[in-house]
Protein backbone atom coordinates (compact mmCIF):
# COMPACT_ATOMS: atom_id res chain seq x y z
CA UNK A 1 0.00 0.00 0.00
CA UNK A 2 1.12 3.65 -0.57
CA UNK A 3 -0.13 6.95 -0.41
CA UNK A 4 0.17 8.61 -3.95
CA UNK A 5 1.35 11.99 -3.70
CA UNK A 6 -0.28 15.23 -4.97
CA UNK A 7 1.23 15.90 -8.82
CA UNK A 8 1.34 11.94 -9.50
CA UNK A 9 -1.06 10.99 -11.56
CA UNK A 10 -0.60 7.44 -12.74
CA UNK A 11 -1.64 6.60 -16.29
CA UNK A 12 -2.14 9.70 -17.27
CA UNK A 13 -3.59 10.01 -20.64
CA UNK A 14 -1.58 12.03 -23.80
CA UNK A 15 -4.51 14.44 -23.82
CA UNK A 16 -4.34 15.30 -20.04
CA UNK A 17 -0.91 15.70 -19.96
CA UNK A 18 -1.20 18.68 -22.62
CA UNK A 19 -3.65 20.05 -20.55
CA UNK A 20 -1.96 19.96 -17.78
CA UNK A 21 1.47 21.41 -19.23
CA UNK A 22 -0.67 24.32 -20.89
CA UNK A 23 -2.25 24.80 -17.42
CA UNK A 24 1.51 25.31 -15.57
CA UNK A 25 2.33 27.42 -18.53
CA UNK A 26 -0.56 29.44 -17.01
CA UNK A 27 -0.18 29.33 -13.80
CA UNK A 28 3.31 30.56 -14.40
CA UNK A 29 2.53 33.44 -16.32
CA UNK A 30 -0.62 34.54 -14.28
CA UNK A 31 1.61 34.54 -11.45
CA UNK A 32 4.38 36.69 -12.81
CA UNK A 33 1.48 39.28 -14.01
CA UNK A 34 -0.22 38.97 -10.63
CA UNK A 35 3.07 39.84 -8.66
CA UNK A 36 3.69 42.52 -11.51
CA UNK A 37 0.33 43.78 -11.02
CA UNK A 38 0.59 44.39 -6.97
CA UNK A 39 4.37 45.39 -7.30
CA UNK A 40 2.55 48.56 -9.26
CA UNK A 41 -0.31 48.84 -6.68
CA UNK A 42 1.96 48.82 -3.25
CA UNK A 43 4.34 50.61 -5.39
CA UNK A 44 2.27 53.61 -5.03
CA UNK A 45 0.97 53.26 -1.80
CA UNK A 46 3.53 53.34 0.22
CA UNK A 47 6.23 56.25 -1.78
CA UNK A 48 3.16 58.15 -0.91
CA UNK A 49 2.36 59.52 -4.22
CA UNK A 50 -1.20 58.11 -4.56
CA UNK A 51 -1.63 60.36 -1.24
CA UNK A 52 -0.46 63.42 -3.43
CA UNK A 53 -3.17 63.01 -5.74
CA UNK A 54 -5.33 65.95 -4.98
CA UNK A 55 -2.35 67.85 -5.47
CA UNK A 56 -1.59 67.10 -9.36
CA UNK A 57 -3.72 68.90 -11.93
CA UNK A 58 -6.86 67.49 -13.26
CA UNK A 59 -5.26 65.83 -16.06
CA UNK A 60 -3.16 63.74 -14.14
CA UNK A 61 -5.70 62.98 -11.45
CA UNK A 62 -7.57 61.23 -14.09
CA UNK A 63 -4.71 59.50 -15.57
CA UNK A 64 -3.62 58.30 -12.19
CA UNK A 65 -7.24 56.79 -11.81
CA UNK A 66 -7.25 55.33 -15.43
CA UNK A 67 -4.18 53.29 -14.67
CA UNK A 68 -5.61 52.52 -11.32
CA UNK A 69 -8.83 51.35 -12.65
CA UNK A 70 -6.97 49.67 -15.56
CA UNK A 71 -4.75 47.75 -13.08
CA UNK A 72 -7.83 46.62 -10.60
CA UNK A 73 -9.55 45.03 -13.56
CA UNK A 74 -6.51 43.42 -15.12
CA UNK A 75 -5.54 42.33 -11.66
CA UNK A 76 -9.03 41.00 -10.89
CA UNK A 77 -8.54 38.95 -14.25
CA UNK A 78 -4.83 37.82 -13.46
CA UNK A 79 -6.39 36.10 -10.19
CA UNK A 80 -9.45 34.68 -11.49
CA UNK A 81 -6.91 32.45 -14.02
CA UNK A 82 -3.80 32.24 -11.72
CA UNK A 83 -6.27 30.82 -9.28
CA UNK A 84 -8.26 28.80 -11.64
CA UNK A 85 -5.05 26.90 -13.48
CA UNK A 86 -3.53 26.69 -9.48
CA UNK A 87 -6.59 24.16 -8.74
CA UNK A 88 -6.74 22.44 -11.91
CA UNK A 89 -2.56 22.22 -11.81
CA UNK A 90 -2.57 20.57 -7.89
CA UNK A 91 -6.38 19.33 -7.63
CA UNK A 92 -4.90 16.56 -5.68
CA UNK A 93 -3.14 18.46 -2.96
CA UNK A 94 -4.00 20.50 -0.06
CA UNK A 95 -1.23 22.49 -0.01
CA UNK A 96 -2.57 24.63 -2.19
CA UNK A 97 -5.13 25.32 -0.39
CA UNK A 98 -3.18 26.46 1.97
CA UNK A 99 -1.27 28.19 -0.04
CA UNK A 100 -4.24 30.48 -0.97
CA UNK A 101 -5.14 30.90 2.56
CA UNK A 102 -1.86 32.09 2.92
CA UNK A 103 -1.50 34.59 0.79
CA UNK A 104 -5.27 35.92 1.48
CA UNK A 105 -4.22 36.71 5.23
CA UNK A 106 -1.26 38.31 3.79
CA UNK A 107 -3.01 40.59 1.42
CA UNK A 108 -5.54 41.30 4.05
CA UNK A 109 -3.41 42.33 6.54
CA UNK A 110 0.19 42.59 5.43
CA UNK A 111 -0.12 45.96 4.16
CA UNK A 112 -1.70 47.67 7.37
CA UNK A 113 0.76 45.87 9.63
CA UNK A 114 3.67 46.75 7.52
CA UNK A 115 2.79 50.49 7.78
CA UNK A 116 2.09 50.17 11.62
CA UNK A 117 5.18 48.06 12.61
CA UNK A 118 7.67 49.38 9.54
CA UNK A 119 6.93 52.83 8.53
CA UNK A 120 4.36 53.97 11.93
CA UNK A 121 5.62 57.74 11.26
CA UNK A 122 4.88 57.97 7.49
CA UNK A 123 1.41 55.47 7.98
CA UNK A 124 -1.39 58.34 8.03
CA UNK A 125 0.27 59.71 4.28
CA UNK A 126 0.11 56.40 2.73
CA UNK A 127 -3.83 55.90 3.87
CA UNK A 128 -4.87 59.87 2.78
CA UNK A 129 -6.64 60.59 0.01
CA UNK A 130 -9.38 58.61 -1.93
CA UNK A 131 -7.12 56.66 -3.98
CA UNK A 132 -5.24 55.47 -1.59
CA UNK A 133 -8.02 54.48 0.54
CA UNK A 134 -9.43 52.53 -2.63
CA UNK A 135 -6.28 50.83 -3.94
CA UNK A 136 -5.26 49.60 -0.02
CA UNK A 137 -9.41 48.46 -0.23
CA UNK A 138 -8.28 46.71 -3.34
CA UNK A 139 -5.67 44.60 -2.24
CA UNK A 140 -7.63 43.63 1.18
CA UNK A 141 -10.76 42.80 -0.93
CA UNK A 142 -8.74 40.35 -3.26
CA UNK A 143 -7.53 38.53 -0.59
CA UNK A 144 -11.43 37.14 -0.99
CA UNK A 145 -10.33 35.51 -4.28
CA UNK A 146 -7.68 33.35 -3.06
CA UNK A 147 -9.46 33.06 0.21
CA UNK A 148 -12.45 31.39 -0.75
CA UNK A 149 -11.21 29.44 -3.41
CA UNK A 150 -8.25 27.97 -0.66
CA UNK A 151 -10.80 27.29 2.49
CA UNK A 152 -12.98 25.21 -0.80
CA UNK A 153 -10.04 23.33 -1.93
CA UNK A 154 -8.90 22.58 1.89
CA UNK A 155 -12.53 21.24 2.54
CA UNK A 156 -12.74 19.29 -0.79
CA UNK A 157 -8.83 17.46 0.02
CA UNK A 158 -10.20 16.40 3.38
CA UNK A 159 -13.68 15.07 1.96
CA UNK A 160 -11.33 13.49 -0.79
CA UNK A 161 -8.67 11.87 1.35
CA UNK A 162 -11.49 10.96 3.89
CA UNK A 163 -13.25 8.94 1.18
CA UNK A 164 -9.73 6.91 0.11
CA UNK A 165 -8.88 6.56 3.64
CA UNK A 166 -12.45 4.52 3.88
CA UNK A 167 -13.09 2.88 0.52
CA UNK A 168 -9.63 3.40 -1.70
CA UNK A 169 -5.83 1.44 -1.42
CA UNK A 170 -4.30 0.98 2.21
CA UNK A 171 -1.69 3.46 3.54
CA UNK A 172 0.91 1.06 4.28
CA UNK A 173 3.28 -1.01 2.96
CA UNK A 174 1.79 -4.28 3.59
CA UNK A 175 4.18 -7.38 4.32
CA UNK A 176 1.32 -10.01 5.05
CA UNK A 177 -1.86 -10.83 3.12
CA UNK A 178 -0.80 -8.08 0.67
CA UNK A 179 -2.66 -9.89 -2.37
CA UNK A 180 -5.09 -12.00 -0.10
CA UNK A 181 -8.59 -11.32 -2.10
CA UNK A 182 -11.80 -9.98 -0.76
CA UNK A 183 -14.93 -12.11 0.37
CA UNK A 184 -18.08 -10.96 1.27
CA UNK A 185 -18.98 -11.56 4.85
CA UNK A 186 -21.87 -10.62 6.91
CA UNK A 187 -20.05 -8.02 9.65
CA UNK A 188 -21.66 -5.84 12.80
CA UNK A 189 -23.43 -2.74 12.64
CA UNK A 190 -20.35 -1.14 13.14
CA UNK A 191 -17.16 -2.02 11.49
CA UNK A 192 -14.40 -1.47 14.03
CA UNK A 193 -16.36 -4.23 16.20
CA UNK A 194 -15.98 -7.06 13.81
CA UNK A 195 -13.44 -9.34 14.67
CA UNK A 196 -10.71 -10.81 12.02
CA UNK A 197 -13.06 -13.66 10.61
CA UNK A 198 -16.18 -10.64 10.31
CA UNK A 199 -13.11 -8.65 7.70
CA UNK A 200 -13.28 -9.36 3.81
CA UNK A 201 -10.16 -10.96 3.98
CA UNK A 202 -10.64 -13.96 6.04
CA UNK A 203 -10.38 -16.81 3.81
CA UNK A 204 -13.53 -18.85 3.97
CA UNK A 205 -11.94 -22.37 3.28
CA UNK A 206 -10.30 -21.83 6.16
CA UNK A 207 -12.65 -19.90 8.63
CA UNK A 208 -14.88 -23.20 9.53
CA UNK A 209 -11.88 -24.59 10.97
CA UNK A 210 -9.88 -21.73 11.95
CA UNK A 211 -8.81 -21.47 15.89
CA UNK A 212 -9.37 -17.78 15.75
CA UNK A 213 -12.95 -17.71 14.46
CA UNK A 214 -13.86 -21.66 16.70
CA UNK A 215 -12.52 -19.13 19.81
CA UNK A 216 -14.48 -16.47 18.50
CA UNK A 217 -11.78 -13.90 19.17
CA UNK A 218 -9.47 -11.60 17.45
CA UNK A 219 -6.48 -12.43 15.74
CA UNK A 220 -4.72 -9.01 16.72
CA UNK A 221 -5.30 -9.51 20.34
CA UNK A 222 -4.00 -13.02 20.22
CA UNK A 223 -1.31 -12.50 17.99
CA UNK A 224 -1.24 -14.90 15.54
CA UNK A 225 -3.40 -15.46 12.37
CA UNK A 226 -3.58 -16.83 9.46
CA UNK A 227 -2.30 -13.57 7.15
CA UNK A 228 0.81 -13.89 9.89
CA UNK A 229 1.24 -17.58 11.20
CA UNK A 230 1.64 -20.29 8.80
CA UNK A 231 0.73 -22.54 12.00
CA UNK A 232 -2.55 -21.17 11.72
CA UNK A 233 -2.93 -22.61 8.03
CA UNK A 234 -1.26 -25.89 9.08
CA UNK A 235 -4.03 -26.51 11.96
CA UNK A 236 -6.97 -25.00 10.13
CA UNK A 237 -5.98 -27.65 7.31
CA UNK A 238 -5.25 -30.43 9.57
CA UNK A 239 -8.81 -29.94 11.49
CA UNK A 240 -10.54 -29.49 7.80
CA UNK A 241 -8.75 -33.25 7.05
CA UNK A 242 -9.95 -34.83 10.39
CA UNK A 243 -13.09 -33.47 9.25
CA UNK A 244 -13.45 -35.10 6.00
CA UNK A 245 -11.75 -38.42 6.88
CA UNK A 246 -14.81 -38.89 9.17
CA UNK A 247 -16.38 -39.57 6.45
CA UNK A 248 -17.18 -43.46 5.20
CA UNK A 249 -14.46 -44.43 2.49
CA UNK A 250 -15.43 -47.37 0.30
CA UNK A 251 -13.34 -50.15 0.58
CA UNK A 252 -11.55 -51.49 -2.40
CA UNK A 253 -8.33 -53.42 -1.94
CA UNK A 254 -6.47 -49.64 -1.14
CA UNK A 255 -5.21 -47.96 1.84
CA UNK A 256 -8.59 -45.38 2.09
CA UNK A 257 -7.26 -42.28 1.94
CA UNK A 258 -9.37 -40.98 4.85
CA UNK A 259 -6.23 -43.04 7.28
CA UNK A 260 -3.62 -41.12 5.27
CA UNK A 261 -5.26 -37.48 5.64
CA UNK A 262 -5.75 -38.69 9.60
CA UNK A 263 -2.39 -40.01 10.08
CA UNK A 264 -1.22 -36.65 8.09
CA UNK A 265 -3.36 -34.33 11.25
CA UNK A 266 -2.57 -36.44 14.00
CA UNK A 267 1.63 -35.73 12.49
CA UNK A 268 0.40 -31.60 12.12
CA UNK A 269 -0.93 -31.54 15.72
CA UNK A 270 1.87 -32.78 17.24
CA UNK A 271 4.37 -30.39 15.64
CA UNK A 272 2.56 -27.53 16.05
CA UNK A 273 3.42 -25.66 19.40
CA UNK A 274 -0.15 -24.78 21.14
CA UNK A 275 -1.62 -23.05 23.84
CA UNK A 276 -5.00 -22.88 25.61
CA UNK A 277 -6.96 -19.91 24.41
CA UNK A 278 -10.58 -18.58 24.81
CA UNK A 279 -13.29 -21.16 25.04
CA UNK A 280 -10.83 -24.28 25.78
CA UNK A 281 -9.58 -23.74 21.60
CA UNK A 282 -5.80 -24.75 21.13
CA UNK A 283 -4.11 -21.70 19.37
CA UNK A 284 -0.78 -21.94 17.74
CA UNK A 285 1.73 -20.11 19.46
CA UNK A 286 5.30 -19.28 17.75
CA UNK A 287 7.93 -19.35 20.71
CA UNK A 288 10.49 -18.09 18.82
CA UNK A 289 8.91 -14.61 18.25
CA UNK A 290 8.67 -11.54 20.93
CA UNK A 291 5.89 -9.96 21.73
CA UNK A 292 6.88 -6.45 20.11
CA UNK A 293 7.45 -8.87 16.86
CA UNK A 294 4.17 -10.16 17.12
CA UNK A 295 2.79 -6.52 17.82
CA UNK A 296 4.90 -5.89 14.35
CA UNK A 297 3.23 -8.40 12.40
CA UNK A 298 -0.48 -7.36 13.26
CA UNK A 299 0.90 -3.57 11.92
CA UNK A 300 1.53 -4.51 8.44
CA UNK A 301 -1.21 -7.21 8.27
CA UNK A 302 -3.99 -6.53 5.64
CA UNK A 303 -6.60 -7.67 8.25
CA UNK A 304 -5.62 -5.58 11.02
CA UNK A 305 -5.23 -2.71 8.84
CA UNK A 306 -8.43 -2.97 7.58
CA UNK A 307 -9.52 -3.01 11.35
CA UNK A 308 -7.83 -0.12 11.28
CA UNK A 309 -9.87 1.48 8.09
CA UNK A 310 -12.76 0.93 10.15
CA UNK A 311 -11.87 2.33 13.14
CA UNK A 312 -10.79 5.92 10.97
CA UNK A 313 -13.79 5.52 9.25
CA UNK A 314 -15.80 5.60 12.94
CA UNK A 315 -13.53 8.33 14.22
CA UNK A 316 -13.11 10.81 11.47
CA UNK A 317 -16.46 12.18 11.12
CA UNK A 318 -16.46 12.78 14.75
CA UNK A 319 -13.40 15.01 14.46
CA UNK A 320 -14.84 17.10 11.81
CA UNK A 321 -17.74 17.50 13.38
CA UNK A 322 -16.28 18.48 16.60
CA UNK A 323 -13.96 21.32 16.21
CA UNK A 324 -16.83 23.15 14.03
CA UNK A 325 -18.96 22.29 17.27
CA UNK A 326 -16.52 23.45 19.56
CA UNK A 327 -16.02 26.91 17.79
CA UNK A 328 -19.52 27.93 17.72
CA UNK A 329 -20.01 26.80 21.53
CA UNK A 330 -17.15 28.82 22.68
CA UNK A 331 -16.80 31.79 19.44
CA UNK A 332 -17.27 34.64 21.97
CA UNK A 333 -14.64 33.63 23.91
CA UNK A 334 -12.16 32.80 21.17
CA UNK A 335 -13.35 36.31 19.68
CA UNK A 336 -12.06 37.71 22.96
CA UNK A 337 -8.73 35.54 22.41
CA UNK A 338 -7.99 36.86 19.05
CA UNK A 339 -8.64 40.41 20.32
CA UNK A 340 -6.47 39.94 23.15
CA UNK A 341 -3.85 38.47 20.93
CA UNK A 342 -3.95 41.21 19.28
CA UNK A 343 -3.22 43.55 21.30
CA UNK A 344 0.04 41.52 22.89
CA UNK A 345 1.24 42.23 19.24
CA UNK A 346 0.75 45.26 19.82
CA UNK A 347 2.59 45.50 22.92
CA UNK A 348 5.41 42.98 21.47
CA UNK A 349 5.99 45.93 18.84
CA UNK A 350 5.43 48.75 20.69
CA UNK A 351 8.42 47.24 22.95
CA UNK A 352 10.72 46.39 20.34
CA UNK A 353 9.73 48.97 17.45
CA UNK A 354 12.73 52.40 17.14
CA UNK A 355 9.51 54.70 16.55
CA UNK A 356 8.27 56.99 19.08
CA UNK A 357 4.88 57.21 18.18
CA UNK A 358 4.36 53.15 18.10
CA UNK A 359 2.38 51.53 21.14
CA UNK A 360 0.77 54.62 21.82
CA UNK A 361 -2.60 52.99 20.88
CA UNK A 362 -4.14 50.02 19.10
CA UNK A 363 -2.72 49.97 15.65
CA UNK A 364 -4.62 50.75 12.74
CA UNK A 365 -3.69 46.32 11.72
CA UNK A 366 -5.30 45.61 15.14
CA UNK A 367 -8.54 48.19 15.09
CA UNK A 368 -9.07 46.70 11.29
CA UNK A 369 -8.99 42.82 13.01
CA UNK A 370 -10.51 43.66 16.08
CA UNK A 371 -13.26 46.39 14.76
CA UNK A 372 -15.04 44.05 12.51
CA UNK A 373 -17.09 41.19 13.44
CA UNK A 374 -16.89 40.24 9.82
CA UNK A 375 -13.32 40.11 9.67
CA UNK A 376 -13.01 38.32 12.61
CA UNK A 377 -15.66 35.81 11.83
CA UNK A 378 -13.48 34.96 8.48
CA UNK A 379 -10.59 34.82 10.64
CA UNK A 380 -12.05 31.91 12.76
CA UNK A 381 -13.46 30.21 10.04
CA UNK A 382 -10.27 30.33 8.15
CA UNK A 383 -8.42 28.94 11.50
CA UNK A 384 -11.21 26.28 11.88
CA UNK A 385 -10.71 24.70 8.45
CA UNK A 386 -7.18 24.69 8.96
CA UNK A 387 -7.64 22.67 12.55
CA UNK A 388 -10.04 20.40 10.94
CA UNK A 389 -7.88 19.31 8.26
CA UNK A 390 -4.67 19.30 10.65
CA UNK A 391 -6.45 17.23 12.92
CA UNK A 392 -7.72 14.63 10.44
CA UNK A 393 -4.06 13.97 9.85
CA UNK A 394 -3.16 13.68 13.14
CA UNK A 395 -5.93 11.10 13.02
CA UNK A 396 -4.95 9.16 10.07
CA UNK A 397 -0.98 9.13 11.80
CA UNK A 398 -2.23 7.40 15.06
CA UNK A 399 -4.57 5.12 12.83
CA UNK A 400 -2.44 4.40 9.95
CA UNK A 401 1.05 5.32 10.97
CA UNK A 402 0.91 3.87 14.92
CA UNK A 403 -1.77 1.97 14.55
CA UNK A 404 -3.26 2.74 17.83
Amino acid sequence: MRIVKGGERQGESPIMKLVMDHARTVFQISLLVTLLLYGYLLYGLFTGQLGTLAHMSAQDQDRVQGNIALVSNLLYLSILILVSSGMVCYYDTAAVGYAFVGVAVLLAYGPPFCMDTFFAQNSMKYTKGPASQATLDLIQFTAFLFGIPGCLQVLARMAVRGYNLQHGQDLTAITHGKNAPKERVPRPLLGVTAKCWQLPYCQKALRSNCPIYHARTRCWKQRVGCMCEDNIVKLATANAASDRAQKPVAAGGFVPLGDLITASAQTERKTIPTRTGPRGVKLPTNPFLTDGQKRERCRNCVIYNEHQRHKYELAAPAVVLIIPLLVWNYFDALKDGLGSAMNSLDGLLAHVSFSVQHGSGNSFFTNAVTGSGAVELAILICCTIIVMSWMLHVLEYLVFTLKM
